[in-house]
């Protein structure tokens, strides 16, 4: 028999924060049976996922039934011209939040320098539609950053499955973080078995976290744009990687992939830290 972990296990546990810090948009996840309640109201409330209408704030999360996000996410097929925009603004508008905030990082999409460029990789270009991490036993959308690098990833769902498998041996991740530097870096699509073969959700989730590490330490010792809003500071006394929760990966051009990242506490919010239990 396939074993289903127990519902309150695919929530992780958070040693510095509290739930004072959940938002309005939240909702604290307690017990199966308070599951059973919330995933009913979210049938009830569930209507096809439309880019070009906004969602009714009153029920900003959790407009998208399994059905709506498997279509939206599927690893088949192919966007039209301009598509991945449209993904890009809809995920972050109607992704269902259960932990952490409906605050997304606010990131430009990538795009080439030159016309010809942005021409040939992006608007010519077969883009696949996104890979969106849902959180295993819920409707949500994203999993913490610090959960997927210490490979405490039962709070993924289908993490087992294959990822990135129409993609060359690597693809370019690109971060867009407001008021510094893009950057990008290669991951591996293939593991290293012989023969290779596609890596899982799971380590595509390891590898966006390993890479985001990087880019917080480094971003946290420059300093910022000098036009650029403070809100979004990188360091210890600000945004930390910890802070972060991956919610989908976007294919931007043809070797150029972008993440989605949400906040796991508001960002003006103090940390509190809990002492651990015995």
């Amino acid at each position: 028999m396939k074993h289903t972990p127990d519902a309150r296990a695919c929530v992780p546990s958070y040693t510095s924060y509290s739930d004072g810090q959940l938002t309005p948009w939240d909702h604290p996840f307690q017990s199966p049976t308070q599951s059973a309640i919330m995933q009913s109201k979210l049938a009830k409330l569930s209507a096809p996922f439309n880019f070009n209408k906004p969602p009714l704030p009153s029920i900003r999360s959790s407009r998208m039934t399994d059905a709506d996000s498997n279509e939206l996410s599927s690893s088949s097929g192919s966007q039209s011209p301009g598509a991945h925009i449209h993904t890009w603004k809809g995920v972050s508008a109607q992704a269902v939040v259960v932990t952490g905030t409906n605050t997304f990082v606010p990131q430009l999409i990538y795009q080439p320098n030159s016309r010809t460029d942005r021409q040939r990789y992006v608007r010519d270009a077969t883009l696949s539609p996104p890979i969106i991490f849902f959180a295993e036993g819920t409707h949500e959308w994203g999993i913490p950053l610090e959960a997927a690098l210490e490979r405490r990833i039962n709070c993924l769902k289908d993490r087992d499955d294959s990822v990135l498998e129409r993609c060359g041996p690597s693809v370019s991740i690109r971060l867009q973080w407001p008021g510094y530097f893009p950057r990008h870096e290669s991951i591996p699509t293939r593991d290293y078995r012989s023969p290779p073969t596609p890596i899982t959700k799971a380590k595509l989730a390891k590898n966006i976290a390993r890479l985001l590490r990087r880019f917080m330490d480094d971003m946290a010792k420059q300093a910022m744009d000098e036009d650029a809003n403070p809100t979004w500071r990188v360091g210890t006394r600000h945004i930390r990687f910890e802070d972060l929760i991956l919610v989908s990966l976007h294919h931007v051009s043809q070797g150029s992939w972008q993440p989605q990242l949400r906040l796991r506490r508001e960002i003006n919010t103090p940390r509190v830290e809990q002492q651990p239990t015995h």
